[in-house]
């Protein structure tokens, strides 16, 4: 089907995203704030992929 469009498969973006998650975790963890909270959710998305191309 050509509607759909896959999107390409980058390792270097796959690890920046698995290192910011990581980074993430981590920052969460000691200040003790909810990374799945409604209020959270919006950033969490946006700096999991901080740093990664657009293709």
């Amino acid at each position: 089907d050509e509607t759909k469009r896959e999107l390409p498969f980058s390792m270097r973006d796959a690890k920046i995203v698995f290192h910011n998650a990581l980074l993430l975790q981590r920052f969460f963890s000691l200040f003790g704030n909810p990374p799945n909270s409604r209020k959270n959710q919006k950033d969490v998305k946006e700096l999991l992929t901080f740093g990664t191309l657009a293709a």
